[in-house]
């Protein structure tokens, strides 16, 4: 109920925003609204996160005999909670990514670039997440909804929107070259030359991924890695 009401009013504050009228300079909002889009959609995966996927190892807490009571290695057990988490988060992601940019008419240059940085993005968190929930739990909790406020959770999120800055600010060159492509070719007529604005972004676009993607698989082979929570381990 909580990530409807959530989602619901995400998009509706979206469909608030102008998106047209504004002559020559309508392409250039399109693309930038898609990038603030882009970034405030991933704020709402992160606080979605941070309520459903980090307070997991907390809440299984008073069960984790269990966990090494089956014949799967401990680490296992998380990457499959992982996996777990990160199927629903990309189907949430996606969707709202895909209805808003849908709304905001954005470009189909930029919504590739949206769809391949959210999702990606969207699994660092999930990652972040459950390493977070699995290095800061919160042992036997009286409510579920106690484990989000724990310093755990503060930090949890302040990496998170760490994260996210750099990752947005690495992209706003990108964004920005490919807005300047898009005005340059309304004054002059001139068809914007992808392939020139590709050569120039690349750069960033694979600091980008670079860092995102080094997140993932660190956050794996972490997590593949552990025997048990913090008070447990030798």
């Amino acid at each position: 109920l909580l990530l409807f009401v959530i989602a619901v009013v995400y998009v509706h504050n979206v469909q608030l925003l102008p998106k047209s009228g504004f002559g020559p300079v309508q392409a250039l909002l399109s693309a930038a609204l898609a990038g603030l889009n882009g970034l405030v959609a991933l704020f709402v995966i992160a606080s979605v996160c941070v309520r459903f996927v980090f307070p997991g190892p907390s809440v299984e807490s008073p069960m984790r005999w269990l966990w090494h009571a089956i014949p799967v290695r401990f680490g296992h057990v998380l990457q499959i909670k992982l996996a777990a988490s990160v199927v629903p988060l990309l189907v949430v992601a996606g969707g709202l990514t895909e209805l808003t940019n849908a709304m905001l008419g954005t470009p189909e240059p930029v919504r590739w670039g949206a769809r391949l940085v959210v999702a990606v993005a969207s699994v660092a968190l999930a990652v972040l997440a459950l390493v977070f929930g699995m290095r800061y739990p919160v042992i036997n909790p009286e409510h579920p909804a106690q484990v989000p406020t724990s310093s755990g959770g503060l930090l949890f999120m302040t990496t998170a929107t760490g994260m996210l800055v750099t990752v947005s600010a690495m992209l706003a060159t990108p964004l920005y070259w490919y807005m300047a492509a898009v005005w340059e070719a309304s004054r002059t007529g001139v068809p914007t030359d992808g392939g020139a604005v590709l050569a120039r972004t690349w750069p960033f676009l694979a600091g980008a991924a670079a860092l995102l993607l080094g997140l993932i698989v660190w956050g794996v082979v972490w997590l593949g890695r552990r025997r048990g929570l913090v008070e447990v381990d030798a």
